[in-house]
């Protein structure tokens, strides 16, 4: 049985998205270090940032939500390539 590896990118403040949408904003609202029990931050972001599936809603008002997408459709082969150079 193949191993199943997660591909999916870190989401960060200033990331790269796609043009005209919104990008990734994180900004922290509490911090142990400032008296609070847990660190809480504020997480911001579009539809299309990093690593995401375009489920058939996307396109179609009456198609199938990313949430109603069987997980065996998002698995198959794949390459992996760092263009960051």
């Amino acid at each position: 049985m193949a191993a199943i590896i997660d591909i999916s990118v870190d989401i960060y403040t200033g990331m790269p998205f796609y043009p005209g949408d919104p990008g990734a904003a994180i900004k922290p609202v509490h911090a142990i270090g400032g008296g609070a029990v847990a660190n809480i931050a504020e997480l911001r972001l579009g539809s299309h940032v990093g690593t995401h599936v375009d489920a058939p809603r996307h396109f179609l008002d009456e198609g199938t939500t990313v949430d109603n997408l069987s997980l065996q459709a998002l698995i198959g082969p794949a390459r992996v390539l760092d263009l960051t150079g």
